[in-house]
């Protein structure tokens, strides 16, 4: 094993760090400016004198969990207490009423940790479930007492008492306090159908207690076509959630490059993709945010293209470490050329097989992947014009052959080259300039890098 690793570098960062919120400072790490939401979310949380159900409705990769943790943050910097929930991860059990008390008595004192738990259990009880004996270990001792116990028979009437007790339990807890008890709920998005349905009826009839509020993160649009798919159409999934929330906050995805800037840099500099190149920091900027843009503002896709260059740039352009130190601009071409393949490999798999295999030409590659680029207009120009260029010398490996200007002005005008005054002659000068760096077998090493990614 020591053989194998002797020449990797022990330093080598492939992931980005978790995102982290601390109490001292809950704003800290926020890097796309989310703390004015935050705090008109929490502070009107903490106003409310009976209950509320919040939603916070983001797209996928639109920082939803990073959101909540500054909100938990931000709540314990003002003293709330604060119960945190990942229907995901967390859901120990099969019953999502057991799943949330557990949760709930994370943050009561040890000596009503029991009552609550207990009016949890014989809500269970009553509606005739069992609860496998091994959940965690807050709620291990009272699961094992549910496998045992009989004591209540099954029937509405007594399971309508249980959810009495359970809620009147909660509502005294929460009136031991100064402020609410706020519950942060994640992942719900991820869950099944038909735990989606249990949860949010979990919420509605046991949480809706007064002094108890509850902020919930999810994709409302991917969570109602999920329930659509199962129920069908009829079932009216956009109404039938909207009932769940008194109110909804918007966490929209980024729409433009200075959005992403603080992001961006972050990634560049923990990842280490700086190249010597005076002009790289500029183009992986340019492509990482446009990579994002065109999925929506998704932050995950942005990540990954970053880290899939870093892994490139690690272990795929290996062989021309050298170049980093003898022929900077050299190595920053290759770095360059690999960015723009990982970005149409991410963005359009199937087109980047197809150019890859020689079965597609520059031309038409840059044709397929206009549909999955129409989030990032207009920053997309830009890495349009680069991207073809990279592409066109790339294609010389494959068999393929040159942009001629006719398939350059149909790409041109399909991605609105002529409002940069992007011409076929500006074209010719940029693609001869990387070409000095980009000829020979360095092709063939840029593709062989990506691909070892893959």
């Amino acid at each position: 094993m020591e053989e194998a690793t002797e020449g990797v570098s022990k330093t080598v960062k492939i992931a980005v760090p978790e995102f982290v919120a601390e109490v001292a400072s809950p704003f800290a790490n926020d890097l796309l400016d989310r703390g004015p939401r935050v705090r008109l979310l929490c502070d009107f949380g903490r106003s409310v004198s009976d209950h509320a159900v919040i939603a916070v409705d983001g797209g996928w990769g639109t920082g939803k969990t990073a959101f909540l943790m500054m909100c938990k943050a931000y709540l314990e910097q003002q003293e709330v207490r604060v119960a945190e929930f990942n229907a995901w991860t967390e859901s120990y059990t099969a019953d999502p009423v057991f799943n949330l008390a557990s949760a709930l008595a994370e943050v009561v004192e040890e000596d009503r940790r029991a009552k609550l738990l207990g009016a949890a259990k014989a809500i269970v009880v009553a509606a005739g479930k069992n609860l496998p004996l091994k959940v965690g270990e807050v709620v291990t001792e009272a699961a094992e007492a549910i496998a045992q116990d009989q004591a209540f028979p099954n029937g509405l009437p007594e399971y309508r008492n249980c959810v009495r007790r359970f809620k009147k339990a909660l509502e005294q807890e929460a009136e031991k306090a100064d402020g609410p008890l706020v519950v942060l709920v994640d992942e719900l998005d991820r869950c099944l159908p038909q735990q989606v349905v249990e949860y949010l009826g979990a919420i509605h009839n046991l949480l809706a207690v007064p002094g108890v509020v509850v902020v919930l993160a999810i994709n409302l649009e991917e969570t109602a076509k999920g329930l659509e798919a199962v129920y069908g159409s009829a079932y009216g999934s956009e109404r039938y959630l909207q009932r769940f929330f008194d109110l909804r906050m918007s966490l929209p995805g980024a729409t433009g490059s200075d959005d992403l800037s603080g992001l961006v840099n972050h990634l560049r500099e923990h990842l280490e993709i700086e190249v010597e190149a005076d002009t790289s920091r500029g183009y992986i900027d340019g492509l990482l945010t446009t990579t994002a843009l065109a999925t929506g503002g998704a932050l995950r896709d942005l990540q990954r293209v970053a880290q899939a260059l870093r892994w490139t740039m690690a272990v795929g352009l290996e062989s021309a470490a050298s170049w980093r130190i003898n022929s900077p601009e050299r190595y920053a071409e290759c770095v360059r050329a690999a960015l723009a393949l990982l970005i149409l490999r991410h963005l359009d798999p199937e087109g980047y097989r197809l150019f890859t295999e020689a079965k597609a030409n520059p031309h038409s590659a840059m044709l397929r992947l206009h549909s999955h680029l129409l989030g990032a207009e207009p920053e997309s120009a830009h890495a349009a014009f680069a991207m073809t260029a990279y592409f066109d010398l790339l294609s010389a490996e494959t068999g393929g052959n040159q942009v001629t200007e006719e398939q350059f002005q149909e790409i041109a005008d399909l991605y609105s080259f002529q409002n940069h005054r992007e011409t076929y002659s500006r074209y010719n000068s940029f693609r001869q300039q990387i070409m000095r760096h980009l000829n020979g077998q360095v092709p063939q090493v840029v593709l062989a890098a990506v691909e070892m990614t893959t």
